[in-house]
């Protein structure tokens, strides 16, 4: 029985097979401080870093925002993915567009309880202080 020799598929760094010339070794890109005192001593610090739009003009671009599950049953997850809010909050209408909850968002991802509501369609608006980032009404 012939037997077939097993080719690793994809690009390898430097071989004469590599065509594309990509370079597929990670590289971690960051620096350090050595203390002034101690220079074996390295300062530790670590940081959030928060990626979106930033402008003093108001955007028309659609934000990223889902609830989660839909139908819902007692509590929904409202997620922001492109988006940082500071005063967020949801208002939860009926068909006929009476406010029925309004919550405050204090994070990015937050549960919702909306066990008081009937069964039902619901109509909502997803809002940034006054800015309404996102609306599902009628």
């Amino acid at each position: 029985m012939p037997t077939f020799k097993t080719l690793r598929l994809g690009p390898i760094d430097g071989s004469t097979c590599d065509t594309l010339g990509l370079d597929n070794n990670p590289v971690s890109r960051f620096r350090y401080e050595q203390d002034c005192v101690d220079y074996l001593a390295v300062d530790v610090s670590c940081d959030k870093l928060y990626l979106g739009v930033s402008s003093l003009s108001e955007t028309d671009t659609p934000r990223h925002i889902t609830l989660f599950p839909n139908p819902i049953e007692d509590q929904v997850r409202v997620t922001f993915h492109d988006y940082l809010p500071s005063q967020a909050s949801i208002h939860i209408y009926s068909i006929k567009g009476e406010l029925l909850q309004a919550s405050m968002l204090t994070s990015t991802s937050q549960l919702i309880d909306l066990h008081s509501l009937t069964s039902g369609v619901y109509l909502y608006e997803v809002r940034d202080g006054s800015e309404i980032l996102k609306r599902v009404r009628s």
